[in-house]
């Protein structure tokens, strides 16, 4: 990873993150598709079961077939006979209905066996009820005469009810496992989004923080002078390529450095023989301001000595001229003697 970029490793991190919600996106959507098809299993099985149940008790009970049969036998009208058997092939049609369900139960399926058992008992007897009211019978007549049984059919009512119940118990447990298995995926998914933007950006970190602790000890031993310092670059990343400028830098600084303290060290000898020739010369300065003085006593000397040569010179001449006048004096007073 360390020959990655962080751009790279920061798109591979994206990108991963989008995998798992993609991820998580497909699974979801399966997921609601999964619950859609139990509830369109509900619609189509349960809730049939319960409208059709509703029916039949509609059709069959209070206000419906054995209402209308119980009126013919009271009133022994045609038109109680009609509704009776309208409702009772209402009965059968819903009957043949509820049996087209797929996936009925035994149960189920003798519970509508004994209403449909009922429906054609009542149907009998409606001709039943025909013939004898055409023979003049009277009620107490036809109803000694008409003697059918409804507890099968309670029952059977009461074994279609639980099995309703019972199949909407198992959707509802379908629907409530499908919204658990989807909540368990929410969590999982964003606890994997969560750990794995945690354990990325804690490594990215990591490595960031520690290639700029490295690079920040370098430039602080540059900052105190030492050059000699060792760069290690442990990666290609803009981290890794930062380090090897700077180890670049360095290793520039440092040769110039080179150059600088090899370039001071010949100064400094051009310094010393600099130096050297100075105090060989004002050594030879003074020796020659030292013979200077000593030509310049002599000179002087020689001055003085001239002066007094001169001054005696001067005593001679004025000895001379005297002796030259007492000298024809001499001559003169000779001659006078002569």
């Amino acid at each position: 990873m360390n020959n990655v970029t962080i751009a790279r490793k920061l798109t591979l991190l994206v990108g991963t993150v989008l995998a798992v919600l993609i991820t998580f996106g497909i699974l979801s959507v399966m997921q609601n598709d999964r619950v859609k098809g139990t509830w369109d299993d509900y619609q189509a099985t349960v809730a049939t079961r319960q409208t059709l149940i509703s029916e039949i008790r509609s059709l069959f009970g209070y206000g419906g077939a054995i209402h209308a049969f119980k009126n013919y036998v009271l009133r022994s009208t045609p038109k109680q006979a009609d509704r009776a058997r309208e409702g009772l092939a209402g009965v059968a049609r819903i009957i043949d209905q509820y049996k087209a369900i797929a996936g009925l139960s035994a149960v189920e399926t003798d519970a509508l066996d004994a209403v449909k058992a009922t429906v054609d008992k009542y149907n009998n007897a409606v001709d039943t009820v025909a013939a004898l009211i055409a023979q003049g019978k009277t009620v107490a007549e036809i109803d000694a005469v008409i003697k059918i049984d409804d507890n099968p059919a309670l029952k059977a009512f009461q074994a279609l009810s639980k099995e309703y119940e019972r199949h909407t118990a198992a959707i509802t447990e379908q629907i409530n496992d499908s919204i658990t298995t989807f909540r368990a995926a929410l969590i999982v998914s964003i606890a994997l989004t969560l750990l794995l933007f945690s354990l990325v950006g804690f490594f990215l970190t990591r490595q960031i923080t520690q290639s700029i602790r490295s690079l920040l000890g370098v430039t602080e031993r540059v900052a105190g002078g030492d050059f000699t310092v060792d760069i290690t670059v442990t990666g290609r990343d803009e981290i890794g390529q930062l380090m090897t400028a700077t180890k670049n830098m360095v290793e520039t600084l440092a040769r110039t450095l080179g150059e600088v303290r090899a370039a001071a060290d010949s100064l400094a000898a051009c310094s010393e023989e600099v130096s050297a020739t100075s105090q060989t010369l004002a050594q030879g300065s003074s020796e020659q301001a030292a013979s200077l003085e000593e030509t310049t006593a002599s000179i002087e000397q020689m001055s003085a000595s001239i002066g007094q040569n001169t001054d005696n010179a001067k005593v001679t001449d004025g000895i001379a001229s005297k002796s030259a006048g007492n000298a024809t004096d001499g001559g003169q007073a000779v001659r006078a003697t002569v």
